[in-house]
């Protein structure tokens, strides 16, 4: 009996990573950065996070940095501008409906300089029905299992 309830475990467990593989294959990171100061250290971030699937999917941003600490570069080392202080890393979920788009804004330190920035976005999906506003969100990550899916960023930035 005890194996029976585990396989069927294991298949839920399964259907349901590879229904959200399935969702973040479909989804699109598209942005344009410009320049906010004389060093062109500072740099505004205006992104699209474009879900062309047929089915809403929600996921999770630490809420004292927002979409700039989902932002990551591989050509330059990048970090957020909090202009606040964080006591804690606390959970905001978010929800991008079926072949919809979310657009964001985000200010983000740039550490060297380059003419074309390359960003990418850390995405962690979370299942739509569970409630994680408010929690710590490396909490959240462990207890559930969650995981991170790097979405390659298009830059649409015109010179």
């Amino acid at each position: 009996m005890k194996s029976l309830i585990s396989i069927l475990l294991f298949s839920v467990l399964s259907f349901s990573a590879f229904s959200q593989l399935n969702l973040i294959e479909n989804l699109v990171f598209k942005f344009e950065a410009k320049s906010i100061d004389k060093e062109q250290s500072l740099i505004q971030v205006t992104g699209h996070i474009i879900n062309n699937s047929n089915e809403s999917i929600s996921f999770l941003t630490n809420k004292c940095d927002d979409f700039e600490g989902s932002l990551e570069s591989n050509a330059v080392k990048v970090t957020p501008r909090l202009s606040k202080s964080c006591n804690a890393y606390i959970a905001e979920k978010h929800l991008i409906k079926a072949n919809s788009e979310l657009e964001f804004s985000a200010v983000i330190r740039k550490e060297c300089l380059t003419k074309e920035l390359a960003l990418n976005f850390l995405f962690i999906p979370i299942d739509k029905t569970i409630d994680a506003d408010g929690k710590i969100i490396n909490y959240v990550i462990k207890e559930l299992e969650l995981k991170t899916y790097k979405i390659i960023g298009i830059n649409t930035t015109k010179n």
